[in-house]
């Protein structure tokens, strides 16, 4: 019995690390992606503005 509960428990913290593998490529690297590529952007407008006086 106490080595089901040990396998059981590894396989739990396994998927939970897969969980968290997915979730981070899919999804939190994109949107920081995303995120700094709009901030990039925001700071070439604010360059443009001022530079050009608008």
């Amino acid at each position: 019995m106490h080595d089901e509960v040990i396998a059981r428990a590894r396989t739990t913290v396994d998927q939970a690390h897969t969980v968290a593998a997915v979730y981070e490529s899919n999804l939190a690297a994109p949107a920081r992606a995303a995120l700094g590529n709009r901030q990039t952007l925001r700071q070439q407008i604010a360059d443009y503005r001022a530079q050009n006086q608008i």
